[in-house]
């Protein structure tokens, strides 16, 4: 039952990080222990916290799991719990309760400034962040200077040639290919490009060479989750990227972690919001499956995307990000287009008075939010970039963009690695500033001469269809 991995982690915190109650139990009554720490001090009640399962937390706790201890970074359960993006009030009491520290830090952080990033939430109002920082809504202001009499064509070009930048010092400091600095960046730039707007010459990433080409190697060295190749997936789509061995492995790894429900599933991250949620992963997925599906295994894919469209039809997203992707994931599913009407009408009547859209309920509009819905609601086919709507949110994306040609966009993720400076604005803020100003490129890309582009993601489709 207390086995280890070579982190030192078990069995127990992978079922409390997944959030699951019932895996929780079961370990625990087998002998579980659950003040087992990690190399790096960790323990499955910080990983309960950040799921922010009350039912986990209450049995951990009850179990006698230490509140107060502290990973070699300084986080503990109740940290873990204000940074969560689940917003979890009954875990954040009940740690409350037991004697957790609301004075402990980590990385310089309280669990206050941590609930604070997160807006005006009940959570933020429990550790008594005041009220005019609950205000602010976690977003930045908007930038001085800005305004809609930039043209598209500048807005996009400007945005592309800091991406382009960022991109380059990323993989040479950080030594990888990241979601938000090389796939969104270059999927941006393929959209752009296929719509007939300048666009840097290629976005640098690390070479295919290094990719694996079976299953296995995907997994054993590759892969923290599927949400990792389902971005390059989609950066590939975007660019045209031809189906080979790596793409066939790829898919053949993404369809066997299909959940028997038809989802992918994703436990709550600490990196939100780019590797976080169910309905991002399982949107991701089908889309790899759906444009890079091997000809000889259509029959297995074709079940694979109907277990999917079974699950999203049947699917209630909550925050944005979620109606974005719960949309994208039944457009490229195929689903009935009542299903995929219904899912828009959702994603636009959530659109704030000042044309932008929020990540979270308790927050403000920013730019990622935005250039998300936009492209969601333009790539399922629901709403044209002349609908009222639309026209608004770009208006919303052209009057906050800075002058350097970036949005700002706050973080609120747990760092999982070294900050550096990779040459983008917004010190701490700017990876997830990156992949904002991604997004808003690709919205402001789909209005321009959209009856006579077709997208690189549309060429593939039909390539790998003729293909078929």
């Amino acid at each position: 039952m207390n086995a280890t991995n070579g982190a030192g982690g078990t069995a127990l915190m992978a079922a409390a990080q997944t959030g699951r109650p019932q895996a929780v139990r079961l370990l625990l009554e087998k002998g579980a222990d659950p003040n087992v720490r990690t190399k790096r001090n960790e323990t499955a009640l910080a990983d309960a916290a950040t799921a922010g399962n009350e039912e986990v937390v209450k049995l951990l706790l009850d179990r006698g799991a230490d509140v107060n201890v502290q990973d070699i970074r300084g986080y503990s359960p109740l940290l873990y719990a204000a940074g969560s993006d689940a917003l979890p009030a009954g875990v954040v009491k009940m740690l409350l309760a037991k004697g957790a520290d609301s004075a402990a830090k980590g990385d310089g952080e309280t669990a206050l400034m941590l609930a604070a990033k997160r807006g005006d939430s009940e959570v933020a109002r429990m550790l008594g962040v005041p009220e005019e920082e609950r205000k602010r809504l976690g977003v930045a202001p908007a930038p001085r200077g800005s305004g809609s009499e930039k043209s598209i064509a500048d807005a996009v070009g400007s945005a592309l040639a800091l991406l382009e930048k960022q991109s380059h010092n990323f993989i040479r400091i950080g030594g990888c290919n990241s979601c938000h600095a090389q796939d969104l960046p270059s999927a941006a730039a393929g959209i752009a490009h296929d719509h007939r707007l300048p666009t840097p010459k290629e976005i640098p990433q690390l070479p295919q060479s290094m990719h694996t080409l079976n299953p296995e190697r995907i997994m054993d060295l590759a892969v923290p989750s599927v949400m990792t190749v389902g971005w390059e997936m989609f950066d590939f789509g975007n660019n045209g990227v031809p189906r080979d061995e790596y793409t066939d492995a790829t898919v053949r790894y993404v369809k066997s972690m299909q959940t028997p429900a038809g989802n992918w599933d994703a436990f709550e991250s600490r990196r939100p919001p780019m590797n976080s949620g169910v309905y991002q992963a399982t949107a991701l997925a089908v889309y790899a499956l759906k444009t890079y599906g091997p000809p000889a295994e259509r029959a297995d894919t074709d079940r694979s995307l109907a277990q999917a469209a079974a699950w999203l039809e049947a699917a209630k997203p909550a925050t944005t990000q979620d109606q974005a992707f719960h949309l994208m994931g039944l457009a490229w599913s195929n689903v009935k287009p009542v299903s995929i009407t219904a899912a828009g009408k959702a994603l636009g009547a959530a659109q704030r008075p000042d044309g932008g859209w929020s990540q979270l309920p308790t927050m403000g509009s920013d730019a990622y939010a935005t250039g998300e819905a936009l492209y969601a609601l333009n790539a399922a086919g629901h709403m044209a970039a002349t609908d009222p709507v639309y026209v608004k949110g770009v208006r919303y994306l052209l009057n906050t963009q800075a002058a350097d040609g970036s949005w700002h966009v706050k973080s609120r993720s747990i760092w999982v690695q070294p900050y550096f400076e990779s040459g983008f604005p917004y010190s701490h803020d700017q990876w997830i500033s990156a992949a904002g100003t991604s997004w808003a490129t690709m919205a402001l890309s789909l209005t321009v001469d959209t009856q006579h582009s077709a997208s690189a993601r549309e060429r593939s489709l039909v390539s790998n269809q003729n293909a078929r």
